[in-house]
């Protein structure tokens, strides 16, 4: 057998994935009766898609998806003592402004009590 084009190759693996939809076989069912390679049939059948949609990147994919991500912060600085080292906007619209370092434990702490009220 001649090797395909690209083009013949894509052509050929999108009939061959509009009859397989047709059919209402199994891939691998498909796959057999057309002597088709399964894992070819699955690669085209990614590549042939595109890119999907369903599922969601970047920052806020966790808070989408039901899980915890982080949100965007802010550092502002003011002129004189009062330098802000850190400010947080929380959930509820509450905003933490902490002048002086903190450490973890208690930071979180602070977001937690300042988000239950």
């Amino acid at each position: 057998m001649a090797k395909q084009s690209k083009i013949q190759s894509k052509t050929r693996w999108v009939r061959a994935l509009r009859a397989w939809k047709k059919s209402g076989l199994k891939a691998s069912a498909f796959c057999r009766k057309n002597r088709l390679g399964v894992q070819s049939f699955y690669a085209w059948r990614r590549r042939l898609a595109g890119p999907k949609t369903g599922k969601a990147r970047g920052p806020s994919a966790g808070l989408r998806a039901g899980r915890r991500a982080f949100l965007p912060v802010q550092v502002v600085t003011s002129p004189g003592e009062n330098r802000i080292v850190l400010e947080l906007v929380l959930k509820n619209g509450r905003v933490l402004r902490l002048f002086n370092e903190v450490p973890a434990t208690v930071l979180a702490e602070l977001i937690r009590a300042a988000e239950a009220c």
